[in-house]
């Protein structure tokens, strides 16, 4: 009887354990199964982050790169467009017979084509266009806007799973005039007959363009390439210690870095105006879209309040505010020449301090917060008025010294190449938007920084344009060594260019730190170079170029008041609007 009841028990207890095994089996199978699920949702999940972030890579690359590959697939009827006589305002800049060619470039563009790891998943896009259209109503001698149908689609993967990710919307893109400040660089002659010459540790951040006579020695870096009117330039051959016409990205020991845009050879040619006078109009209030020079009797009346007694039969040297008793109504007008021209920045106000050729000081205030300006001539009480002026300052002669404020101490060692030493004052006010131009030499003796840099603050609105008309930019010999300059510079009549007195005495100076752009007939040199049997150039008198872009700049997208325009149309902009989106 007890061997039949241990048996019992046994028999119980086996099936108990058996029950508990059985039980434990499911829940691992079920947290097995849980486990697996969540790893799969998480992966799902992962996927389609992946894909979003390719779609939002994809937005970026269409607002910035993609212009430039928009710009490619429209520059046969641009370049056409601008040799016709043609109109803007009423005539298309892209007739519609090209739309189809031009949406079969985009397409067949590999760089829509794009593709991109995040934490070891990786997604790849395809961006496609179609259907291209004229805006008729934006129709004007400024430019065009046209639209075209995309597609953005987007498979993101982690292992295994995969997201596909798809938008489309419609695609702004606004053709407008190329402005002169689009260039890092612009040149109509690059100076190699005067034995001007590119070279090792002249680096190029923005684009780049120099119409002939170009020459390269060693690396100069070109981070967006370069673009040439001429079929050929010239390289340096360290075997025969010769220069050599090529049409080639390199040869013998130089090797220019191209940032991987390359040199591209027989582009449009790029034209430059060769007179101010746009910018004297623009100062006295005139319409700046005439370029004849502006009559005595024109001036005078353009100065109103500010003219002085026989105005109309000549105009004595000085500074001139045009107004008409209670308001500006033009920008700062200098008769003769400007002795020297001083601007610092006071509490947020830009301040002018203007020497004029008999050696009488005027100083312009002007308030943007209180939207005012006051004028204390050389003589006399200071008088407000309510305004401020529209940005042109101008001389009818040269500007002798055109500087911001003195340095409040010694440069840091070695001088800063991105960005702007402490002990150098501001001399344009954060609110100020700026062109300085003079009919004859502008001669810079001092430091022009922005009180706002736009490499560090995104919002910067600070912008100035330095022009001389019929003359150079020149910076001269009391200017400092490693001088430091935020501007557009132009200087587009024949033989002009930004250049530096006595470029080839003394010791080296350092480096032009210009942040912003040039424009100009022929690159004169700015310092003196010695070649080694490497191809590297050493600099021994003058200065280096250092110049950076203003990334601002980029296709128009910030240009100082009144600054020139070419004959020619650019995309300027794109702007995707996404209209749906759905995942397959």
């Amino acid at each position: 009887m007890n061997n039949n009841k241990q048996g019992f028990v046994l028999v119980s207890t086996l099936a108990i354990l058996t029950v508990i095994v059985l039980l434990g089996m499911l829940s691992v199978a079920n947290t097995t199964s849980e486990y697996q699920q969540s790893a799969s949702q998480t992966r799902m999940a992962n996927a389609r982050a992946v894909s979003e972030a390719g779609q939002a890579e994809a937005q970026f690359f269409m607002v910035n790169d993609g212009l430039t590959k928009v710009n490619d697939a429209m520059k046969t009827y641009l370049t056409a467009f601008a040799a016709s006589s043609k109109n803007a305002a009423t005539d298309p800049i892209i007739d519609s017979s090209n739309y189809n060619a031009i949406i079969t470039s985009l397409n067949g563009n590999s760089a829509f084509t794009r593709s991109g790891t995040i934490n070891g998943n990786s997604y790849a896009t395809k961006i496609k266009f179609s259907n291209m259209r004229a805006d008729s109503g934006s129709f004007s001698s400024a430019g065009q806007d046209y639209w075209m149908e995309y597609v953005i689609e987007t498979t993101g993967n982690d292992k295994q799973f995969k997201r596909n990710v798809i938008t489309s919307g419609n695609m702004l893109v606004r053709l407008g005039r190329t402005y002169l400040n689009q260039f890092v660089l612009l040149a109509d002659d690059g100076g190699s007959t005067g034995g001007n010459y590119y070279a090792t540790g002249m680096n190029y951040d923005g684009p780049v363009h120099v119409n002939k006579n170009w020459r390269f020695a060693g690396s100069p870096q070109f981070k967006y390439g370069a673009t040439t009117n001429a079929a050929t330039v010239e390289m340096w051959n360290c075997t025969t210690k010769k220069w050599t016409a090529v049409s080639t990205q390199s040869h013998s020991c130089t090797s220019p870095d191209w940032g991987g845009r390359g040199m591209k050879y027989q582009e449009p040619k790029v034209d430059l105006p060769k007179n101010s006078f746009s910018q004297q109009r623009a100062a006295l209030g005139l319409d700046p879209n005439t370029s004849t020079v502006p009559t005595q009797s024109q001036i005078c009346t353009a100065l109103g309040s500010a003219a002085p007694t026989g105005c109309n039969s000549s105009l004595g040297n000085g500074v001139y505010v045009p107004n008409n008793g209670s308001a500006l109504t033009g920008g700062i007008y200098i008769q003769g020449n400007a002795k020297q021209v001083q601007m610092s920045v006071n509490a947020g106000k830009q301040v002018y301090t203007i020497k004029d050729a008999n050696d009488k000081i005027t100083t312009i205030t002007v308030d943007y917060t209180a939207n005012t300006t006051t004028i204390q001539p050389p003589t006399g009480s200071a008088q407000t008025l309510t305004g401020i002026p529209n940005g042109q300052l101008y001389a009818n002669g040269q500007i002798v010294d055109l500087r911001g404020p003195a340095r409040t101490g010694a440069l840091p060692s070695p001088a800063p190449e991105n960005s702007t030493p402490s002990v150098i004052p501001p001399a344009v006010a954060s609110k100020s938007q700026l062109n300085i131009a003079a009919a004859n030499d502008v001669i810079i003796q001092g430091d022009l920084v922005y009180e706002t840099d736009p490499r560090t603050d995104s919002s910067a609105k600070n912008v100035m344009g330095i022009i001389s008309g019929t003359g150079s930019v020149r910076i001269g010999t009391s200017a400092p060594n490693d001088i430091y300059i935020h501007a557009a510079i132009l200087a587009g009549n024949t033989g002009k260019g930004f250049a530096v007195d006595d470029y080839n005495k003394n010791a080296p100076r350092g480096s032009i730190h210009l942040l912003g752009s040039i424009a100009e007939q022929s690159d004169p040199p700015r310092g003196v170079g010695s070649i080694g049997s490497d191809g590297v150039v050493n600099i021994v008198n003058g200065y280096g170029d250092g110049f950076k872009f203003d990334m601002r700049f980029m296709n128009g997208g910030t240009v100082p008041p009144f600054y020139p325009a070419t004959t020619a149309f650019a995309a300027r902009a794109n702007w995707p609007e996404q209209q749906s989106w759905r995942e397959d």
